[in-house]
């Protein structure tokens, strides 16, 4: 905490050797201090950001009728520094969520387009087997039709097909295991 006079004149400090001293002679870095509060308004309370000393400050200060300023410094960094934290914490948390979601969702459509390929795949492959076991099972049932079956020849021959067919439809059901 800093109280002057409107002349520059340290009335209040923590380091009670500099009372009484001019402040552009004990704090040359402080001056631009000075002129900020001069130009402010005589009875405001208000706060500046100033850099001193390659420091950034911000000066709450508060005019007073005789002329006297109080002002109080408060490095960024101390008056900030949990708040900016927070803040690049709070950023790299949704930055993270950011890239998982995004991750999820190519995943999920790479997932989607892989199930679609498989399913296409299997309807195939059904389809080719449904038209392979559709021709002896076909032969079967001509074969086996009983009008046709009674006006037969040669009812050896028929058998031998049913026969031949069935053992054919069996195989192509067995490898389908």
């Amino acid at each position: 905490a800093l109280i002057l006079t409107d002349e520059g004149q340290i009335v209040g400090y923590t380091d009670m050797s500099y009372v009484g001293k001019m402040m552009t002679q004990v704090l040359p870095e402080y001056s631009v201090v000075l002129d900020r509060l001069t130009k402010s308004n005589t009875d405001s309370n208000s706060y500046f950001e100033v850099a001193i000393g390659g420091k950034n400050y911000t000066v709450f200060h508060s005019a007073m009728r005789n002329g006297w300023y109080m002002a109080l410094f408060m490095n960024d960094r101390d008056l900030y520094g949990e708040a900016n934290t927070q803040r690049w914490l709070n950023i790299v948390v949704n930055v993270l969520l950011l890239l998982l979601i995004v991750t999820a969702i190519l995943t999920g459509s790479r997932n989607r387009i892989r199930a679609q390929e498989a399913l296409q795949s299997r309807e195939l492959f059904v389809s080719r087997i449904l038209d392979n076991l559709r021709e002896p099972l076909g032969k079967i049932l001509r074969l086996s039709d009983m009008q046709r079956f009674n006006n037969s020849t040669d009812i050896k021959a028929d058998m031998a097909d049913i026969k031949a067919s069935s053992l054919q439809l069996k195989e192509m059901m067995d490898n389908l295991r």
